[in-house]
C-alpha cells in the first residue's frame, strides 16, 4: 500500500508481474551537477541489470517488488533537494539492501551511487557485508568510496585505512591468486593523509602525518599489509612530494630537504624516475627554504637535461623578477611558446599572465600578451596585423583566449583602485577620491578591450564586471552607456547577477540613480529569481546613495533607458513608484516593500537585514531632511524589533545622521547605541565597536570639537578598542564637511593642540609605512 501511494505521488508507471515501470522526463532530467549526472548513469545501468526486459529509457519489467523499490529509492535520492530527503532515501535503501538479496553487481552499483551521493555510511556498510561474505567488489566501487571519504577530510582517515584492510583480508580469503587491492585506492589514501597534513593547524600534527605517509611508502610490508600486487608508482609519491613542498619554509628547511631526499631515494630504488611533478616539488621547496638564487641554480640544472615544463616556468616568475632577470624570463617563455602547441601554450600563458598581474607587473604582462598573441613575433615594429593571430602550426592558429583578456582587464581594474587610493592620501575623504576619467589605467584597459573586440573574442560577464569597475570612477553616465552598448553587442552569454550589480554600481557612481534602477529592472526581468535574494535589493538601495549631489529621481532622463527607444523608462517594476521621489523617500519605499514581503513577478521580497538598514541610514545621512537624527533612531529601533543585529557600520550610519549635534549623538550612544555595538562584538575582535566609535568621531568633527574627539579616543582605549587612522580620518571628514572649503579662523585657541594630540593617539608607527620614513625618531632608554 505504501509503495502504491508513493508511486501515485511520483506518477511513475511500473510493471511488476505485469505492472510497468518507466522513468518520466522530469525524473531523468539533465542535472548540471557532475556527481548527480554520474549517479543518474549508474542508476540507468542498474535498471538494465535488474530488469527482465525493456529498452533503455523503459518500460522496464521486474520480477520482484524489491528490485522496483530499489530503483524508486535511488531515483528519489537523485531528486532529493534537502538533507532530510537524502537521509530518508538512505534509510530506505539500507532497509532494502538488508532485507532483500541482490546480485554482487547490483550491490557494487548501489555502493558507487551512495559514494557519489556522499552517503559514506551506507557505502561502507555494503562493502563490509560483502567482505564478510568473501565477495570482492570491483575497484570502481571501492575507489568511489575512498574518494567519498577523502572529500570529508582528515576525520575519515581511520575509516579509509579500515576499508583498505577489509579489502586486503577479503583478497587473502579468496582462492583467486590474482585478487588484490587496486593501487588507485591506496594512492587515494596516501593523498588524503597528505591533504590532512597541509590543512592541519599545528606543525606537529603536519609532521606526524607526513611521516606516516613516508612510512607507508618506504615500508617493505606495505604491499603485504594492504595486499597490493601492483608496484608503487609516481602517483603514490607525488602527493607527498607536493605536500612537503607546500609546507616548506625557512624554519623547517632541513627537515624538508631530508624528507625530499628520502622520497627521491625510495623512488630510485623502485626504478621510478622523477617526473615533472617531482622536479617542480623540489623547485617549490627550494624557493621557500633557500631563496631565489638557489632556486634559479636548481632550475637551470634540471632543465639543461630535459624539455622545459610550463609549470616550472610559472614557479620561476617571481624569483627571476626579484633578481632582475626579466630578459631570461622572456627567453624561457619564448622557447616554451615555440616548442609547444595548442592548449598547452594557452593554458600556461594564462597562468603566467595571472602570476604577473598578481605581482603587480601588469605592464610586463601586457607587453608579453601583445608580443605572443597580438603582434607579429618576428616584427621589429609594433604594427598590428590584419588577423592578429600569427602562431600557425599543423593544427591551425593559436588565438588569444577570453581568459587572457579578462586577466589583464582585472589587473588594470585593481591598478586603478590602488591609484585612486594613493591619490587621496591618509587625510582625504571620499569626495577627494574621484580620479580623472581619462586616467592611464582606463586608457590601457580600453585598448585591451578594443583589441579583444577586433580579435573576434566575445566578452562574458567577467569582462563586463572588470570594465564596469574601471568605469565606476567616471563622472559621465554617457561613457558607461557607450561602453555597455559595446559589451552587449559582443556578449557570448547573458549577464550574470554579479555583472548586473557592477553595471548598477557604475551608474550609481555617476550620481544617476535612474539608470541604476533601469539596469536593476532589466536584471529582474531576465532573472526573476534574483528578487528572492537580499543582495539584489541592497544593490538597488546602494544605487540611491548619492555623494556630493542630491536630486530627485527622473526616470525619463536616463542614459541607460536611451539604449532601447522602444521601452518606456517609467514602465518597470519600480520605476513608476520611484519616479519623482527624493533618494531617501525612494529608499523608504523600497524598504517598505521588503518589510511587507511584497510579491513582485511571482517572487516574494526578502526581509531587510542589518546591511539594508545601514544603507538606508547612509542615504538619510546624505539627505537634506530636517530632524534626521529622530528618523535615524526610529529606523534603528525598527531594526532591533525585527531582530536585525546592530553592527558597527549600521550604528556608524545612524550617528552620522546627527550631523553637528554632538550632545544628541553622545546621549544616544549612552542610552542604546553603545550597548548595541558591544553586544554584537565577536570574541577577540573589536572591529564592530571600532566602526561604531568612528561614527562618534565623525560627529565630533562635524561639531569641530577636537577635545571631545580626544576624549572619545581615550574612551576607546579604555574599552579595549585601539583608535586607528580611520578614526582620525572620520574626524577630519566631519570637520571638512562643516567648513565646506572655508578657511579656519586664525584664533583657534587650543583646537590645534587638541588635534595634534588626537593625531598622536590615532597614529601607530609601522616600519612598512613609507610616510614615516623621514620622521624624526628618538630612543628612550629606561
Amino acid at each position: 500500500m505504501l509503495l502504491a501511494k508513493l508511486l501515485a505521488l511520483l506518477s511513475i508507471p511500473r510493471r511488476l508481474n505485469g505492472f510497468s515501470y518507466q522513468p518520466t522526463n522530469q525524473l531523468v532530467k539533465r542535472i548540471p551537477h557532475k556527481k548527480k549526472k554520474s549517479v543518474r548513469w549508474t542508476i540507468q545501468s542498474l535498471e538494465k541489470l535488474l530488469a527482465v526486459d525493456g529498452e533503455s529509457g523503459g518500460p522496464f519489467t521486474y520480477k520482484r517488488k524489491a528490485d522496483a523499490s530499489l530503483i524508486d529509492a535511488l531515483y528519489l535520492l537523485l531528486r532529493s533537494n534537502s538533507t532530510n530527503d537524502t537521509l530518508d532515501c538512505e534509510q530506505r535503501i539500507e532497509v532494502l539492501m538488508r532485507t532483500s538479496s541482490f546480485p554482487l553487481q547490483a550491490e557494487e552499483r548501489v555502493m558507487k551511487i551512495a559514494s557519489d551521493a556522499g552517503l559514506d555510511h551506507l557505502a561502507t556498510d555494503l562493502l563490509q557485508r560483502a567482505c564478510e561474505n568473501d565477495l570482492l567488489v570491483s575497484p570502481q566501487a571501492y575507489t568511489a568510496l575512498m574518494n567519498c571519504l577523502r572529500r570529508q577530510g582528515s576525520i575519515k582517515l581511520e575509516k579509509m585505512e579500515q576499508v583498505l584492510l577489509n579489502l586486503a583480508g577479503c583478497c587473502r580469503r579468496t582462492n583467486d591468486e590474482m585478487a588484490a587491492v587496486d593501487i588507485v585506492a591506496f594512492n587515494t589514501y596516501v593523498s588524503s593523509i597528505c591533504e590532512a597534513a597541509v590543512s592541519s593547524q599545528t606543525d606537529s600534527t603536519s609532521e606526524q602525518l607526513l611521516l606516516k605517509a613516508l612510512g607507508l611508502l618506504k615500508s617493505d610490508t606495505t604491499k603485504t599489509r594492504f595486499c597490493l600486487k601492483q608496484e608503487l608508482d609516481n602517483y603514490s609519491f607525488n602527493p607527498l612530494l607536493g605536500a612537503v613542498a607546500k609546507l616548506a619554509s625557512p624554519s623547517n628547511g632541513q627537515s624538508t630537504k631530508t624528507l625530499l631526499l628520502a622520497l627521491l631515494k625510495r623512488m630510485q630504488s623502485l626504478g621510478l624516475n622523477a617526473d615533472d611533478y617531482a622536479q617542480n616539488a623540489r623547485l617549490r621547496a627550494t624557493i621557500a627554504c633557500d631563496g631565489d638564487d638557489a632556486a634559479i641554480t636548481m632550475f637551470e640544472g634540471i632543465f639543461s637535461q630535459r624539455p622545459l615544463d610550463g609549470y616550472s616556468i610559472g614557479l620561476m616568475i617571481a624569483p627571476l623578477l626579484r633578481k632582475g632577470r626579466t630578459v631570461q624570463l622572456i627567453s624561457l617563455m619564448r622557447n616554451f611558446y615555440s616548442d609547444n602547441r595548442g592548449k598547452t601554450v594557452t593554458s600556461a600563458f594564462e597562468s603566467y599572465f595571472s602570476s604577473l598581474v598578481g605581482l603587480g607587473e601588469i605592464g610586463l604582462a601586457k607587453s608579453l600578451f601583445e608580443r605572443f598573441f597580438l603582434f607579429e613575433p618576428s616584427s621589429t615594429s609594433c604594427e598590428r596585423v590584419e588577423v592578429m593571430v600569427l602562431h600557425h602550426d599543423e593544427g591551425g592558429s593559436l588565438r588569444p583566449t577570453r581568459k587572457m583578456f579578462n586577466i589583464l582587464l582585472s589587473g588594470y581594474s585593481t591598478l586603478r583602485k590602488n591609484a585612486a587610493a594613493s591619490r587621496r592620501g591618509p587625510s582625504h575623504g571620499k569626495e577627494d577620491q574621484i580620479p580623472q576619467p581619462n586616467s592611464p589605467e582606463m586608457d590601457e584597459a580600453l585598448n585591451i578591450f578594443n583589441s579583444m573586440i577586433e580579435a573576434g573574442v566575445q566578452v562574458d560577464s567577467y569582462t563586463a564586471s572588470a570594465m564596469m569597475t574601471l568605469c565606476q570612477h567616471s563622472d559621465e553616465p554617457q561613457q558607461v552607456t557607450s561602453l555597455l552598448r559595446t559589451i552587449e553587442a559582443n556578449m557570448v552569454y547573458d549577464f550574470s547577477p554579479a555583472a548586473y550589480r557592477s553595471i548598477i554600481s557604475a551608474y550609481a557612481r555617476t550620481n544617476e540613480p535612474s539608470s541604476s534602477i533601469i539596469i536593476w529592472e532589466e536584471m529582474c526581468k531576465s532573472r526573476p529569481n534574483v528578487l528572492k535574494n537580499r543582495d539584489t535589493w541592497n544593490t538597488l538601495l546602494g544605487a540611491l546613495l548619492q555623494k556630493g549631489a542630491y536630486s530627485t529621481i527622473n526616470m525619463t532622463d536616463s542614459s541607460a533607458a536611451a539604449r532601447n527607444a522602444n521601452v518606456d523608462a517609467a514602465d518597470g517594476i519600480l520605476s513608476s513608484l520611484l519616479h519623482g521621489l527624493e533618494p531617501y523617500d525612494a529608499a523608504d519605499t523600497v524598504i517598505a516593500i521588503m518589510r511587507n514581503r511584497t510579491v513582485l513577478q511571482n517572487c516574494r521580497a526578502p526581509r531587510p537585514n542589518s546591511q539594508t538598514y545601514c544603507i538606508v541610514a547612509s542615504i538619510l545621512a546624505e539627505s537634506n531632511i530636517p530632524s534626521k537624527s529622530h528618523i535615524a533612531l526610529e529606523l534603528f529601533r525598527i531594526a532591533m524589533d525585527e531582530n536585525c543585529p546592530g553592527d558597527g557600520r549600521f550604528i556608524n550610519a545612524v550617528l552620522r545622521c546627527f550631523g553637528s549635534d554632538l550632545e544628541g549623538a553622545l546621549a544616544a550612544w549612552k542610552c542604546q547605541l553603545g550597548a548595541a555595538a558591544a553586544s554584537q562584538e565577536r570574541r577577540g575582535s573589536a572591529a564592530n565597536r571600532l566602526a561604531a566609535y568612528n561614527g562618534l568621531m565623525y560627529t565630533a568633527g562635524r561639531a569641530v570639537r577636537p577635545d571631545v574627539g580626544l576624549r572619545i579616543a581615550y574612551a576607546m582605549a579604555k574599552a579595549g578598542v585601539d583608535p586607528t587612522e580611520v578614526s582620525l580620518n572620520s574626524y577630519l571628514a566631519g570637520k571638512r564637511t562643516t567648513l565646506n572649503g572655508a578657511s579656519e579662523e586664525k584664533n583657534l585657541g587650543l583646537r590645534r593642540q587638541y588635534e595634534s594630540l588626537l593625531t598622536v593617539e590615532c597614529t601607530k608607527y609601522s616600519s612598512f609605512d613609507k610616510r614615516r620614513q623621514h620622521d624624526k625618531r628618538i630612543r628612550i632608554i629606561l
